[in-house]
């Protein structure tokens, strides 16, 4: 009995542990299916990795991408910086009034090593420009130049006031007798006077362009003083400026600005341009005041310059009435030019010539410029500007009985002649076919002269 209940107790005490292990085995079978589907898990986000990998958009071929597109890109910028600066050099040679400087170069950038150090051979070449730009600012005379066009081509006045336009030249001898030995004369500013009569609410209105300009850059002579125009002159230079052209709208010194200020961080107009230049004067085609009114143009020019030493002023000295006799005028005239209207200069002997169709005139030293009363003056010829009613093909004028013959410009509606007979400081008669008289509306006499 005994046995039986060991045995049974034993058989209870077996199967106790038959259910723990039964027990186990399960849990072990639940770890295994966990770790099952784990590892599914993980494969599944291995695939998902490696399908991201595959696909994504950071891959191989966008860095191949960004490493061209980044150095396209900075072969640009480099190529905006170098425009940049060449530009920044292109107006320090424009400001310094020299041909060319070499402080930026072109072979920066090393298209083998990808253009590295290229930004930085740039930013040398640049400060060495910055030095050189202070180190190079010294002194230079600023001066004031006053040029009545009446005195310097009295014939474009004329020719103002028949079109509504002129050309003019304005030479380097006008400088050089006041500054005689002055070099690198260029513009700073210019101003504008037209003496006439206008209504009190009639603008002045006018156009005032620059056709050439140039300088002299350099105060060593060559062979001789003037420029060489047969061939190229290094000692001369010039340059297209920013501002060509202003629009003037008063008759007493318009500059073509609101405001004239030398403090203004842009360029003014002309600023930059050699004195030595030719330019434009155009009124508008419509008329609102009479053009016959007006009297002169006065050209206010600013302008630098430089201390070219005595052995420059001596050779422009010396070279001075040689170049006065080569002052360009209109109708293709040299030399020196004095107009009188008979008209206007000389109204009693205009009222005389109207009345009995003769005067008696005499040009003197008087009515010539200072320079030409003091040393010995000539006149050359005498150039007569009728203008006559009805704009005829001709017409004619006596000077002491000798018919001068004035033939007809067809751009200026005038007539034109010429008399070498009149002497300086001596009397002469002038006369007009009485039949002709009435139709003379208006007599000008442009005396050529030379100085000695």
């Amino acid at each position: 009995m005994q046995e039986r209940v060991f045995q049974a107790n034993a058989a209870g005490f077996e199967i106790k542990q038959i259910d723990k292990q039964i027990t186990s085995q399960q849990i072990r079978m639940e770890i295994a299916n966990q770790e099952i589907t784990n590892q599914q898990k993980m494969i599944d986000n291995a695939n998902e990795v490696e399908e991201f990998i595959k696909n994504k958009y950071t891959n191989e071929e966008l860095y191949t991408w960004m490493r061209g597109s980044l150095k396209t890109l900075y072969h640009q910028v480099y190529s905006l910086a170098y425009e940049l600066a060449k530009k920044a050099e292109k107006t320090y040679c424009f400001e310094r009034g020299i041909s060319s400087s070499n402080f930026i170069h072109s072979g920066y950038f090393d298209a083998g090593r990808d253009g590295l150090l290229a930004g930085e051979k740039l930013y040398v070449g640049l400060k060495q420009l910055e030095s050189a730009y202070q180190n190079e600012q010294g002194y230079e005379y600023e001066i004031v130049k006053q040029i009545s066009l009446h005195q310097l081509n009295p014939l474009a006045i004329i020719k103002l006031r028949e079109i509504g336009k002129c050309e003019f030249v304005i030479p380097e001898v006008l400088f050089e007798m006041d500054y005689p030995g002055h070099y690198k004369r260029r513009i700073k500013s210019v101003s504008v006077s037209i003496p006439c009569i206008a209504g009190p609410y009639t603008g002045v209105n006018a156009t005032l362009s620059l056709l050439e300009n140039k300088f002299r850059n350099t105060a060593i002579g060559g062979k001789t003083y003037e420029e060489n125009t047969e061939e190229t002159d290094e000692r001369f230079s010039s340059y297209n400026i920013p501002i060509n052209v202003i629009a003037a709208s008063t008759s007493l010194n318009d500059s073509g600005m609101f405001e004239l200020n030398f403090k203004d961080e842009r360029y003014l107009p002309f600023e930059g341009a050699g004195v030595i230049s030719k330019w434009r004067l155009e009124l508008p085609t419509f008329r609102q005041f009479d053009y016959h009114t007006i009297t002169d143009v006065i050209i206010q020019l600013r302008y630098t310059a430089c201390e070219g030493g005595e052995r420059l002023k001596s050779a422009a000295t010396k070279s001075l009435l040689k170049r006065l006799e080569s002052i360009q005028h209109e109708l293709n005239e040299k030399g020196l030019h004095q107009a009188f209207s008979i008209k206007h200069d000389m109204p009693n002997e205009w009222h005389l010539l109207n009345k009995i169709g003769a005067v008696d005139l005499k040009i003197d030293k008087s009515r010539l410029p200072y320079m030409a009363q003091i040393i010995d003056a000539d006149i050359e010829n005498v150039m007569f500007i009728a203008k006559v009613l009805d704009n005829p093909v001709s017409f004619s004028v006596k000077v002491d009985g000798s018919t001068t013959a004035l033939d007809r410009i067809d751009e200026w509606k005038l007539c034109k002649g010429s008399s070498s007979d009149i002497k300086l400081g001596k009397v002469f008669t002038l006369s007009v076919d009485p039949a002709e008289l009435d139709k003379l509306e208006e007599l000008v006499m442009v005396v050529k002269y030379s100085i000695k």
